[in-house]
């Protein structure tokens, strides 16, 4: 929560009262160092709560808990309307058929292909925090009895719905799931590393007492989660890489500022925001000093985008920029000042960017860098002003 105010505050920010209008251009040669559109779509909503990008699938959440579903290459596969028009949806999570969006207490879970809602799951317990669904499983933070749980749905079961669950504390924030075990925090600043049967994944040592590891503060966002370990960013200044399979810190970074941020992890580098302090890149790789400093700091940049093997596209005053991945020097940037929620692609093989602007028109952005590409350049500002809503 903590985050989206941060970044619902910057969006606002970017325009200031007045913004740039931007102005459509004709198809034709796009130069490097420029945006290019791949595709656009008018929402129809006149209000946009919510925007979210997972796998192969974007959603729009609308007013009234409606919700449009598109595919990346701007189809629009379905649209919605989920649970009661008063109800607090969370983040969507999809597998090869289903799409599940949780509520306060229920999981909806429709057909992926067509949205034809399937069931509704009553948990009969708030449910606290987001999930992630693998096959026919949803992982998933709930209360209980004596505490936070953390619990394993079984989309197909007909009744007693809950195939396990541990007492861990109060889970508020995502779990990632990496090689068939789950990790996640609790509220008082612990690490658990629970595999999906469920087995405590990490060795039970003193320093490790029921094979958890304790930062020295709490925890405010989801943790991140790959080969190269278990990213942990905590209010005690440290952002934490941890092996993934026995539980011992690889590195760590000290930023001197609680961190309230998730890392973004890609394929050779952690991002970690820093209040105060602007963007800040890491290597990622295992090895070298225990201490990690960064490769650089970008104090304009708040969140990446996507990337690529030359540049991270990122958010930051002005727009849109491309900041050079070994120096975080800016080479180039959009102009363009209306977009009012963003997503996150940080897939290896794609850097894409998926925007709402202003008009809640949903754009899918590509950077140009080479000489060749046509299309629609839509990054060039127009010489009016319109008020900001």
């Amino acid at each position: 929560m903590k985050f989206c105010t941060l970044m619902l505050t910057f969006l606002v920010a970017l325009g200031g009262c007045r913004a740039t209008a931007p102005k459509e251009t004709p198809v034709g040669p796009v130069p490097p160092g420029s945006f290019v559109q791949n595709w656009s779509s008018q929402t129809g909503y006149k209000t946009v709560k919510a925007l979210h990008h997972v796998g192969d699938m974007i959603f729009v959440y609308g007013e009234n808990n409606q919700v449009t579903a598109y595919d990346t290459n701007g189809g629009a596969k379905f649209k919605i309307k989920v649970a009661q028009a008063g109800d607090i949806l969370g983040e969507p999570m999809v597998s090869a058929d289903r799409v599940v969006i949780p509520t306060s207490s229920t999981l909806e879970v429709y057909t992926r292909s067509n949205g034809v809602l399937r069931r509704t799951m009553n948990l009969k317990t708030p449910i606290r925090s987001p999930g992630v669904l693998i096959d026919n499983v949803v992982y998933i933070g709930i209360d209980a009895e004596h505490g936070g749980e953390i619990a394993a749905i079984d989309l197909d079961r007909p009744y007693n719905v809950i195939k396990w669950s541990r007492l861990v504390g109060v889970v508020r924030h995502r779990p990632a799931l990496h090689e068939g075990t789950l990790y996640f925090t609790n509220e008082a600043g612990r690490v658990f590393a629970l595999t999906t049967e469920p087995k405590v994944a990490w060795p039970i040592t003193p320093q490790m007492p029921g094979g958890q590891f304790q930062t020295d503060g709490d925890v405010n966002a989801p943790v991140s989660a790959d080969d190269a370990g278990v990213f942990v960013s905590a209010t005690d200044t440290k952002l934490y890489a941890i092996d993934p399979v026995g539980g011992r810190i690889r590195w760590t970074y000290y930023s001197g500022i609680p961190l309230q941020t998730s890392p973004q992890i890609t394929a050779d580098t952690v991002y970690q925001f820093v209040d105060g302090q602007g963007l800040t890149a890491l290597d990622k790789k295992p090895g070298g000093p225990n201490i990690r400093q960064p490769r650089w700091t970008n104090r304009d940049a708040r969140l990446v985008l996507a990337d690529d093997a030359q540049y991270a596209y990122v958010l930051h005053a002005g727009g849109i920029a491309a900041l050079d991945k070994k120096t975080g020097q800016e080479r180039f940037a959009t102009k363009r000042s209306d977009f009012v929620k963003v997503t996150e692609n940080l897939s290896a093989k794609d850097n894409t960017i998926y925007v709402l602007t202003r008009d809640n028109t949903l754009r899918a952005i590509k950077p140009v860098t080479r000489a060749g590409v046509v299309g629609q350049l839509v990054m060039a500002p127009a010489t009016e002003e319109v008020a900001q809503r």
